[in-house]
């Protein structure tokens, strides 16, 4: 059989943000654009609709639009679809696309803005010259024309020649921004006061209502948000916050990291003849695997459910960029993982190496070396690539007896993948903390995660035998020289602790490998019960109510039920001395809990529920949500995990700095501030403030 290269293994790995993959320039191909087509999201609809109704000369509707979000999250592809979109409906023959598109193509920086002109548009086209009559784009509002420019000052400068235009010939006015960059634009504005080309009232009215309208922060945590697609303030605007959606979960039809995941596996792009399906290195490629197994609709199915739960779990979305990152990196790797011995860097010319090492190689150091770089490139691997440090509790001289054992601590010692990229930087943190199978032990006693701890407990060999038929080839040749290993030392009598030592670490790490295989395949991880509740429960009022109960006990004393918070304390930090405390004391007020809200034509939802305590607004983030669940389980809050009682102590520290603000209530005595022995504020004769001390 020939040994094949696959040309789609490279297009694969071009995905990656620090590739072409990367920044997205509208109209160019071969930009930030990997699937050479638009992937369908609801904003994409929702400026279609838009185009529709600006090119039918509909009453109110609006013509200046702001995608307002942080890179990577399709704001350009969105401008794209809407130009498309508008060129279609008025009938322009692709003018105006093609007119916009050698707008962007300058080099040797694309350009900030672009502006399209009625003498541009040819006068048969009667419906793009009264329909458009001028259009503005700026595709990245944080860019700037000239080295020294200013962002905020030309993004100003833009909104008051928009909002100034003559009433009749107003643009189309499409800007991608930012929020930061809004923030810093009303901040320029309000400390200029001198600065009377910048005191546009309604230059800062826009602005401050862009902020609250698309928030992510407090604002967003309301019953009563403002709507954004229009403005509520003026119908002329519209705005969609796209750090809102999501693009790992979709209501109706493929989500978009599905489409993403579905082009990169499609069948045709592996299995035709002269790349995959012929080679003679097909049984033990890690990349042919991984697109195997992600066409089976459970595998991919459980892929895209746990990526949701990591959302959810982490409090981060994934973005576009990330996104294709992520499938190039499950997939296939990075480009400067695979240099080979002859200097090129194809994936199949590494995997081909490798291969002849454990088919052909003699040392077994060598053979498992190369069996744990092919299984740490299967997707399962992959998606959680932390390893424990396999020299801790073990003798080095002593695992130095045996070449093989030393090989094995040599290899888990190396870096698993080369750092530096977004996803690589993502996946070992929060993602791996709150999600990795290889740390879950589900209570289920017919759970795979749970048989493959028994068995790989008892013994490698033992555990190959029950579960090695869901493991891959590579997996498999793996753990059959681990195997090895293990029963090298099974005669060794002397220095028998020694020996246990090294045997335990071998079985712990065949287990965690394995439990990552089974975990991520077969949907089972680490917190999958409380992720599936605690997303239950964003749109089920009862079970939100009873969750939130135990906050109230929490946060109130069970002897007097009053709250009781501190002032100075700080998160990670010892307690200040009783006497240099200052406490804030008041009877709790209502705990009430608040369901995540709905996506609607006016303004997008989001996946997260809150309750609001003394008129503060806290998330109810997973973090807290476990805490809540801890206590009703009968755990004392002292006995949490420190990111758990950091979020609850955080509640208490808003609770408690609401409180000490609340001057009506210290005046009438419903709150009490307290500094250690010392005394207390207290309401003079004069009805004044003033610290009393002590007697």
């Amino acid at each position: 059989m020939p040994r094949n290269t696959n040309p789609w293994l490279l297009d694969l790995l071009a995905w990656h943000g620090h590739e072409r993959g990367g920044v997205r320039v509208p109209f160019h191909a071969e930009l930030g654009k990997p699937l050479g087509v638009t992937v369908e999201t609801p904003l994409i609809v929702k400026l279609r609709g838009l185009a529709h109704s600006i090119a039918s000369e509909q009453t109110g509707t609006p013509r200046w639009l702001f995608l307002v979000g942080g890179p990577g999250n399709g704001k350009s592809e969105a401008v794209e679809a809407f130009i498309e979109q508008l060129d279609e409906e008025s009938q322009a023959d692709g003018q105006l696309k093609t007119l916009i598109a050698s707008k962007f193509q300058r080099e040797p920086v694309t350009p900030r803005r672009i502006t399209v002109n009625s003498n541009e548009l040819l006068d048969k086209e009667p419906i793009l010259q009264r329909t458009i009559r001028r259009l503005i784009l700026i595709q990245d509002a944080s860019a700037v024309d000239l080295p020294d420019g200013n962002a905020e000052q030309q993004l100003i400068d833009d909104l008051a020649d928009l909002i100034t235009s003559p009433c009749g010939q107003e643009p189309i006015f499409v800007c991608c921004a930012n929020r930061g960059l809004l923030a810093r634009a009303l901040s320029a504005i309000r400390s200029a006061p001198n600065h009377q080309w910048m005191n546009i009232p309604a230059v800062t009215e826009l602005l401050s209502n862009l902020l609250t309208a698309t928030g992510l922060g407090p604002d967003a945590l309301s019953t009563d948000r403002p709507d954004c697609w229009p403005l509520a303030y003026d119908q002329r605007f519209a705005a969609w916050p796209l750090d809102l959606d999501t693009i790992v979960r979709s209501e109706d039809g493929p989500s978009p990291f599905e489409t993403m995941l579905d082009s990169a596996i499609k069948q045709n792009r592996w299995d035709s003849e002269g790349n995959c399906s012929n080679c003679s290195s097909k049984p033990l490629c890690p990349f042919y695997t991984n697109s195997a197994n992600l066409r089976q609709e459970d595998h991919r199915g459980n892929l895209l459910r746990l990526l949701r739960h990591g959302e959810l779990a982490v409090g981060q979305r994934w973005n576009f960029r990330d996104a294709f990152s992520l499938c190039a990196e499950l997939l296939v790797g990075q480009r400067q993982d695979f240099v080979s011995t002859d200097g090129q860097t194809h994936p199949c010319n590494w995997v081909h190496e490798r291969v002849d090492e454990i088919t052909l190689g003699e040392q077994k150091p060598a053979k498992m070396k190369a069996a744990w770089e092919l299984t740490t490139h299967m997707y399962q691997q992959a998606l959680f690539p932390v390893w424990p440090d396999p020299e801790y509790g073990l003798d080095m001289r002593f695992v130095g007896r045996s070449p093989l054992d030393q090989a094995i601590v040599q290899v888990f010692n190396e870096k698993r993948r080369l750092e530096g990229t977004q996803v690589r930087t993502y996946l070992p943190g929060l993602f791996s903390e709150k999600l990795d199978p290889g740390h879950a032990t589900p209570v289920n006693e017919n759970s795979l995660l749970r048989l493959a701890e028994n068995e790989f407990g008892q013994s490698v060999q033992q555990g190959i035998d029950t579960l090695g038929g869901y493991l891959p080839n590579p997996a498999q040749e793996f753990l059959v020289i681990l195997a090895t290993a293990e029963q090298s030392w099974t005669d060794t009598v002397r220095e028998s602790a020694k020996v246990q030592a090294i045997v335990v670490t071998l079985r712990s790490l065949a287990s965690l490998l394995v439990k990552r295989f089974l975990g991520v395949s077969h949907g089972e991880y680490l917190n999958q019960e409380y992720l599936v509740d605690y997303e239950g429960l964003f749109y089920d009022s009862s079970r939100l109510r009873a969750l939130v109960q135990p906050l109230r006990s929490i946060l109130a004393s069970e002897t007097d039920q009053l709250f009781r918070g501190s002032l100075v304390r700080a998160f990670g930090q010892p307690p200040p001395e009783t006497n240099r405390d200052i406490v804030v004391e008041s009877q709790l007020g209502v705990v009430m809990p608040r369901l995540a809200p709905l996506s609607s034509d006016v303004r997008p939802g989001h996946y997260l529920p809150w309750v609001e305590i003394e008129d503060e607004r806290i998330p109810l983030t997973f973090d807290l949500y476990v805490a809540l669940r801890l206590s009703t389980a009968g755990c004392d809050p002292g006995s949490f995990l420190p990111h758990t009682r950091a979020a609850i102590d955080k509640v208490r520290n808003m609770v408690a700095a609401r409180l000490s603000r609340n001057r009506e209530g210290i005046i009438g005595g419903t709150v009490t501030i307290r500094v250690g022995k010392l005394g207390q504020l207290a309401v003079n004769e004069e009805d004044s403030i003033e610290f009393q001390t002590e007697g």
